[in-house]
């Protein structure tokens, strides 16, 4: 969006027009992950724009498939990304102490909370 702002600025245009023009091209075009594009799953039809449009024969997916569709692919990139880290399960347990990380305030500030805190609920995400 900051690249369109950019864009009308240098071509001496309402930035306001602009963005709006660019987010209904943004909802026109097909999601990577879920095939379809913002306003067909929002609304159920694709906005009338100026760009030419091929005519898809496949019906109208609806929220469900989309979902599913979406839900693979993000299974899938966890997958990819969990073998390229070496990632591996851990082994976290309610009760056990751990030392959570703090916010970098200055140079002489530990990484981690001298106080270790007990886990009460385990989330695994």
């Amino acid at each position: 969006m900051l690249k369109a702002i950019r864009a009308a600025n240098t071509e001496a245009k309402d930035w306001r027009q602009q963005i709006n023009k660019f987010l209904l091209y943004y909802r026109n075009t097909p999601h990577a992950m879920t095939g379809e594009t913002p306003a067909k799953l929002l609304m159920g039809r694709d906005l009338k724009i100026k760009l030419p449009q091929l005519q898809h024969s496949k019906e109208n997916q609806n929220w469900e498939t989309a979902r599913q569709k979406d839900q693979l692919e993000k299974d899938k990139l966890k997958l990819r990304t969990d073998n390229k880290t070496r990632a591996k399960p851990t082994r976290i347990v309610t009760g056990d102490k751990v030392l959570l990380r703090q916010h970098k305030q200055d140079n002489l500030t530990t990484k981690y909370d001298p106080i270790p805190w007990e886990v009460y609920i385990f989330k695994c995400f």
